[in-house]
């Protein structure tokens, strides 16, 4: 059985994370969906898919901080991430064999690969950005026990700083480098 700390739920954080999951899911829509390949964009509703495909980022960054805050008052447990590459694992040899036998065309090498390595090759980049932070996490909650709050919050705007508004504005992307 995990060890977790029973907390009380906080229903604002459960709607903020719901919405941040529509979010990423309407994004995910306007972006794959079939009305992104509409060459009507006069129609009001693939206008509104088109300009709020931006959400999903939104979205991910407040799931993650949400995420990132309540993983800080669970103790580290090295069965979560196992049990999690182990179900990508599955599934992404599931997908991979069904449409190898819908289409023979759909086998490659390259596709075997990936499928057998999901996480390593990052086919599923929010799984293994997610099994990265579980990773770092014991470090990440010793840092947050010895630093003030004012320390706290120029971290917390020089990540905002790098990550946000530097690319928003001159259109570089920090992340490749870190």
């Amino acid at each position: 059985m995990i060890n977790q700390i029973k907390t009380k739920r906080n229903s604002n954080i459960e709607l903020l994370r719901i919405i941040a999951m529509l979010m990423i899911v309407f994004s995910h829509y306007a972006s794959h969906g079939s009305l992104y390949q509409s060459t009507d964009i006069t129609f009001v509703f693939n206008k509104i898919l088109i300009d709020s495909m931006f959400l999903g980022n939104l979205g991910v960054a407040i799931f993650m901080t949400i995420t990132g805050y309540f993983m800080s008052k669970v103790k580290f447990n090295i069965n979560r991430i196992i049990n999690l590459w182990m179900q990508t694992l599955f599934y992404s040899i599931i997908i991979f064999i069904v449409f190898c036998i819908i289409d023979r065309n759909n086998f490659s090498i390259g596709g075997a690969i990936n499928s057998f390595l999901p996480v390593v090759r990052s086919n599923y980049w929010f799984v293994t950005a997610y099994i990265i932070l579980c990773c770092f996490m014991p470090f990440l909650n010793k840092l947050f026990e010895v630093i003030n709050r004012k320390q706290f919050l120029v971290l917390i705007s020089l990540l905002v700083i790098i990550y946000f508004f530097l690319p928003t504005f001159i259109k570089f992307d920090f992340s490749r480098y870190a």
